[in-house]
């Protein structure tokens, strides 16, 4: 169980860093995803899909980081 958790973790956590990292510069997302997914989408639905990513990572990662303080 632990080493799962660890594993989950570790997965969130590097997801949470391209999150992040895609956030940094206000350009990037453009540079990032292809213009036919921003003309489908526009630009500012893809960033709050990004920012409410970023948000569900973060409790994941604070919540897994709890359980693994709890767990023996």
């Amino acid at each position: 169980m632990k080493n799962t958790l660890l594993i989950v973790q570790i997965m969130a956590s590097l997801f949470l860093i391209l999150l992040i990292a895609i956030q940094s510069n206000g350009n990037s997302l453009n540079r990032t995803i292809s213009s036919s997914v921003i003309t489908k989408f526009g630009k500012r639905g893809i960033e709050k899909l990004v920012m409410r990513l970023t948000v569900v990572f973060v409790a994941l990662v604070i919540s897994v980081s709890a359980l693994l303080l709890i767990l023996p």
